[in-house]
């Protein structure tokens, strides 16, 4: 498979190198005011645009090839680990130094990346203690660059390596709760498209997600800060866009307020407001599940038995409009 991989990157390599050199070509008929070029296998002509849109294409559908097979490769880490490693080293040394280049492209580092996330998910840090802290490097160094794609795969991947870590995350811990917060922090333009925007909270919400999981599997290690991580999470919360990550957000949250609420519901249950919002967002969606639902379910019973947290939640009502006003009156069986 690394073979067919090989084959089919150096296809692509041919391509780039086709397309920097018919553009280069293009500008020189540009300033001799030739808009037309001609093949002796054609008998029409083709015009720039649509020559430098074949080369493309060829290039998009190769890179497709090419993320289908790190997929691949991700079937192979997780079924067959030490297997793998002969693999992991080819992969290192190849095509790492390549797609982690300053000057390489968007797709080479969403695909580098890739490639290390799934690495750090299914062979984790006893398989790769040599490059462990290197990855983790990668990864916060991409977490918020300005492409959502390579975005969203650093922070996706900050998430998986907090939780496949199992001993000196002290070594990591604090610089990658700095680039996670750091990203969720990221405004995102109201100027932007509809799917830009989109896009971006899809990133953001795999920054949520890996903040998550830094306080699920290591927050006894900032015991002073776990607090005002908790609050911050839960105020960062619900996640959006990716359905995925949102089910193991508020799957979290959910045994959270199940075994110890007040980590959750902050002093005075100043955040309960927004808890209402989360789950009541969530509840009956991708973002939940039957066992999660009936978990919701009660919660909201235990809301409406309480005449403290009924007077918040009469609060955040009046508070909401449109759909999130009606997920919370469904939820609680209030009158619409």
């Amino acid at each position: 498979i690394l073979t067919v991989f090989d084959k089919v990157e150096k296809g692509r390599e041919s391509l780039l190198k086709q397309k920097d050199e018919t553009e280069k070509e293009f500008e020189k008929e540009k300033k001799a005011g030739d808009n037309k070029i001609y093949s002796d296998d054609e008998e029409d002509d083709q015009s720039q645009e649509e020559v430098m849109e074949d080369i493309k294409d060829q290039i998009s559908e190769l890179e497709s090839v090419l993320t289908s097979l790190s997929d691949f490769f991700g079937s192979l880490f997780e079924t067959h680990k030490k297997l793998t490693l002969e693999l992991v080293e080819k992969i290192i040394k190849q095509y790492l130094p390549i797609y982690f280049k300053e000057e390489s492209s968007n797709f080479e580092k969403t695909l580098g990346l890739l490639l290390i996330d799934d690495m750090a998910e299914f062979l984790q840090q006893d398989l790769l203690e040599n490059i462990w802290g290197q990855i983790e490097q990668i990864m916060i160094k991409y977490s918020s660059h300005s492409y959502y794609e390579v975005r969203n795969a650093a922070c996706y991947g900050l998430g998986v390596f907090s939780q496949f870590t199992k001993h000196d995350f002290s070594n990591y811990g604090k610089d990658i709760l700095t680039a996670v917060s750091n990203v969720i922090k990221l405004p995102i333009e109201k100027s932007l498209t509809k799917t830009d925007r989109e896009n971006l909270k899809f990133a953001r919400d795999n920054a949520v997600s890996a903040l998550g999981k830094v306080i699920k599997y290591h927050g006894q290690e900032f015991p002073s800060e776990l607090d005002n991580l908790i609050d911050f999470w839960v105020n960062s919360l619900p996640i959006t866009q990716d359905k995925e990550e949102g089910k193991i957000c508020n799957k979290f949250l959910l045994d959270i307020l199940m075994k110890e609420p007040n980590k959750v519901l902050g002093p005075g249950n100043k955040d309960l407001g927004q808890i209402i919002v989360i789950l009541s967002k969530g509840y009956k969606t991708d973002s939940s599940d039957d066992e999660m639902d009936k978990n919701i379910d009660s919660f909201a019973q235990g809301i409406k038995n309480n005449a403290a947290y009924t007077a918040i939640l009469n609060d955040t009502v009046s508070k909401q409009k449109g759909k999130t006003l009606n997920k919370i009156k469904s939820l609680f069986k209030l009158d619409k």
